[in-house]
């Protein structure tokens, strides 16, 4: 078996602060030029929701569906809006 010797470096997470200048720049380039792109940051952004919800939740998407709620007897449409100002779409 072959080995690729590569840099030797450690996975660690180092937080560091992003301008909001540079989001905004982002947000209206996607915006005006990718708008697929534009809505997945946005709902990622919007909600707090991962990146593979996120795909998932566009995939699937079917907000007249009826559910039920596990280890409930709730049952709700997928999109469930409390007013015009809160939404919840359950996975």
């Amino acid at each position: 078996m072959e080995v690729v010797p590569s840099r030797s470096y450690k996975l660690d997470v180092r937080p560091y602060s992003i301008e909001l200048d540079i989001v905004k720049k982002t947000i209206d380039y996607l915006r005006e030029h990718h708008p697929l792109y534009y809505v997945v940051y946005r709902v990622m952004l919007e909600s707090g929701a991962r990146f593979e919800h996120v795909l998932l939740m566009l995939e699937k998407w079917s907000s007249t569906e009826t559910i039920e709620i596990h280890g409930t007897s709730i049952v709700t449409r997928r999109l469930a809006c409390v007013d015009s100002s809160f939404c919840r779409y359950y996975m």
